[in-house]
Order: C-alpha cells, then sequence, then structure tokens
C-alpha cells in the first residue's frame, strides 16, 4: 500500500512536462496543480487519517485506498488544467488518509524494540513507489502517452483494496484502547484522542519540534520531486532521462533509510537523522552546481539518500514519541504539517519559475529549509529522553 501511495503521488510531476507540452499551456501553471494534490494530501492526512483513532485503522485504510484509486483512474480522462486540478484534491484526500494509518498498524503490531525499523522498511515502499513510477512513465510514456501512468495508478490501488477487505487485520493495540476509553467514558482520557493533548505538557515542546522537521522535510522533498523533471527538461535532457534523475530522489531514500535503520542498533536513532539532514544540505547544493549529467544523478542519489532516508526513519522513531491512543492522531497531523509543506514549496518553485529564476536558483534555495530541519531534529533529540521515560 506505501509502495501505490508513493506511485500515486508522485504520478503528475512525471506527466506534467508532457501535457504542458501537449495542452500548450506554460510549464508553471502546473504549480497550482501540484499543490491541489498535496492540499488533499494534507486535509487526508489532518481529518481522515486521524478518523481510525475513533473506527479502527483497518475500515479507514481500506476506504482512503478504493477513495485513491478511483479518483487516479479518473485522472486519465482530465483534459484541461482545472479538471486535473480537481481530480488531483480528490485523489490525494485518499492518500493521506491511509499513510498515516499504514505508520500506526506497522508499529502496533511490531515488537517495542523493533518498531521504529519496521515502520521504516514498511514506509520504504513510499519512495520504491515513486521509483518504480519514474521508471514505468519513462518506459511506457512514450509508447502509450501519459495516460497509462494514472491507469496503473488508478487500477492497482482498487485491485488491492479488495484484496485488504478480505485479509487486513485491525491493530490489537486499538482494540484494547478502544475497551479501555469505553471502560473510563468520564475520565480525562475521554480527551485524549483530540489533537489538544498533543500540546499538553507533556507533549508540547516534542510536538513543535515535530511538526517544524517534517514541514521542512517534505517541503524540500516534494519541491525537488515536482519541479525536477521540468527544470531539466528546460536545462536539455530528454523528458526520460530528466524523470529517471527524479526518481533516483526517492531510490537514494530507499538506500539511505535502510542504512540508518540498520545504524540505530549502534547510534542514537536522533543522531543519525540530524547528522542525516546536515548532509543533504551539501548534497543540495551539489545538484545545484551539478553540470554533468552522471554527477547530477549521483548527487541527487545521495541527497535522496539523506533527506528522504531520514523521513523514513522519523516516522518510525515519532510513533514511539506517543502513546496508543493518539498515536494516529500524532503521526496524521505530523504529516499533515508536513503536507502544508509539500504545498508550500511547490507553489514557492511555480512563482520563482514564472519570476525566471534559473536552474541554480531553483535549486539551492532548498538548502535553507533542510539545515533548519537538522536543527529542529538536533533539539528533539535533547528531548527524547524525558519523552520515552514518561511512557
Amino acid at each position: 500500500m506505501a509502495l501505490l501511495d508513493g506511485f500515486d503521488t508522485q504520478a503528475i510531476a512525471y506527466v506534467a512536462p508532457v501535457l504542458a507540452e501537449a495542452w500548450r499551456v506554460p510549464a508553471s501553471s502546473f504549480g497550482m496543480v501540484f499543490a491541489a494534490g498535496l492540499l488533499g494530501l494534507t486535509v487526508g492526512t489532518l481529518f481522515v487519517g486521524p478518523y481510525a483513532d475513533k473506527v479502527g485503522r483497518r475500515p479507514v485504510i481500506i476506504a482512503s485506498t478504493l477513495i485513491f484509486g478511483g479518483f487516479a483512474l479518473a485522472t486519465a480522462y482530465a483534459s484541461s488544467v482545472p479538471q486535473l486540478l480537481v481530480l488531483r484534491f480528490l485523489t490525494g484526500i485518499g492518500l493521506g488518509g491511509a499513510m498515516p494509518n499504514l505508520i500506526a498498524l506497522t508499529s502496533e503490531v511490531s515488537s517495542p524494540g523493533y518498531r521504529a525499523r519496521m515502520v521504516t522498511i514498511m514506509f520504504s515502499g513510499y519512495p520504491l513507489g515513486a521509483v518504480a513510477g519514474g521508471f514505468a512513465s519513462a518506459a511506457l510514456i512514450g509508447k502509450f502517452g501519459w495516460q497509462v501512468v494514472f491507469f496503473l495508478g488508478g487500477g492497482l490501488p482498487l485491485l488491492v483494496g479488495l484484496g485488504l477487505l478480505l485479509r487486513l487485520p485491525e491493530s490489537p493495540s486499538f482494540g484494547t484502547a478502544s475497551v479501555n476509553h469505553a471502560a473510563h467514558a468520564h475520565a480525562p482520557a475521554e480527551t485524549a484522542r483530540s489533537v489538544v493533548e498533543l500540546f499538553g505538557a507533556e507533549f508540547r515542546r516534542t510536538t513543535l519540534l515535530v511538526w517544524l522537521a517534517y514541514f521542512c522535510t517534505l517541503l524540500v522533498v516534494f519541491t525537488m520531486t515536482a519541479w525536477m523533471p521540468t527544470l531539466l527538461k528546460q536545462k536539455g535532457m530528454s523528458v526520460s532521462l530528466a524523470i529517471v534523475t527524479t526518481a533516483l530522489l526517492n531510490l537514494g531514500g530507499v538506500f539511505g533509510g535502510a542504512l540508518l535503520s540498520v545504524s540505530t542498533r549502534r547510534f542514537h536513532a536522533l543522531s543519525l537523522i540530524a547528522l542525516s539532514y546536515a548532509a543533504a544540505v551539501g548534497g543540495i547544493v551539489v545538484v545545484a552546481r551539478g553540470d554533468s549529467t552522471q554527477l547530477l544523478m549521483v548527487a541527487t542519489f545521495l541527497t535522496g539518500a539523506g533527506l528522504v532516508g531520514s523521513q523514513l526513519l522519523m516516522n518510525g522513531v515519532v510513533t514511539e514519541l506517543y502513546p496508543t491512543r493518539i498515536r494516529v492522531t500524532a503521526v496524521g497531523w505530523a504529516l499533515g504539517i508536513g503536507r502544508v509543506g509539500t504545498v508550500v514549496g511547490p507553489l514557492i518553485g511555480g512563482f520563482f519559475l514564472s519570476q525566471g529564476w534559473g536552474y541554480l536558483a531553483m535549486v539551492a534555495w532548498m538548502a535553507v529549509p533542510a539545515a533548519v530541519a537538522a536543527i529542529a531534529v538536533l533539539s528533539l533529540r535533547r528531548l527524547k529522553p524525558r519523552a520515552t521515560a514518561a511512557h
């Protein structure tokens, strides 16, 4: 499911250069399309995903899967930018509702000592989906047209969604939490699932630092993945090579996530994440200044290892900072705030592009939020011992 989520989230960036040429619209007009899809992700993450804290992980995952599969399939029949904008928003709602529950469900069926690692492995499907989408797009668009990307991105989730109806279990932790909640209907735990608890004395500083790290990370990742195919095409690359180069960002993320996950056996996870963010800052600078195609591809891969790899491990770490009763709410709102960054970043990129910014400036400015994410995680590192002790 994480793989299909990544495939459909990234699909629009891969077809944007082709659509801009086919529909004879400026490339900058796709900034609103990118933002609409990511706004839908934000809505789904903030309001659909946390609903699982009331009704369970299983029904929300299944419903979200069918929603994003259906609207992704409908996107293949879009014929204008406004239609594309609406369909991407609706697809995003389903995508956003699924992911926090995939994280929570994986965490809750894993033993405590392996939760971060198991969530990292599961979430690696997300960048792998983006990679698969990139290679599939590069191979198939020229032969079958841009619509094939959405036939795959819509048809596969619908098939898998039917399989989930038969096989997906409910979280055992949710069942226990629901019984305890019903037994104490008038206790303070009545409001435990509310986002308000994230800002109580116990979690306030942790929540703010997690949100800042998510916002900055996803702003950079989604700005790069949304605009790099278009920017590289304008730089002189073929569409297929530009798509493959962009896919290397997520492929690097899978490698980085695996390396960081294994390294947590010997080193503190948040220290590793902060160091990885710092390395990504250097990678972004090299991507911005890269002249040769080979150097650009290597630097993009390594930047993804730092940025996306850190995000993969961060998802697992965050599940350990909050108890079961608010875990989906905590993860969902962290992702939701990050999704705000995914909306803001591509819009900023579209504005800069419309103002005539060149490739160097369009990429280099993203080193700043990456550095802020590193600082936020270093600050969170100081709080984590107290946060885990509280549980």
